[in-house]
């Protein structure tokens, strides 16, 4: 038990330092507003966790301007 705790421990301080490096916050203050919790979609939006609402399309769609790709070129998933 105290391995597995431990792993999942240093997943969470993975994923809060990945998350501060790419939203270029302060560690600390992705501590306090991640706190452990899930956030909805507003609510995140709300602490700049994330940039903006929508789903999988609108993903897609800010992928393909980031790529430069024309907004109407097809795309495929693998």
């Amino acid at each position: 038990r105290a391995a597995i705790s431990a792993q999942i421990d240093q997943t969470y301080r993975d994923f809060l330092s990945r998350v501060a490096a790419g939203r270029k916050l302060d560690p600390a203050r992705v501590e306090e507003a991640a706190r452990g919790r899930v956030w909805t979609g507003a609510q995140a939006l709300e602490r700049g966790l994330v940039d903006e609402l929508g789903g999988f399309e609108t993903a897609v769609a800010a992928a393909k301007r980031l790529a430069r790709i024309d907004a109407d070129d097809p795309v495929r998933f693998k």
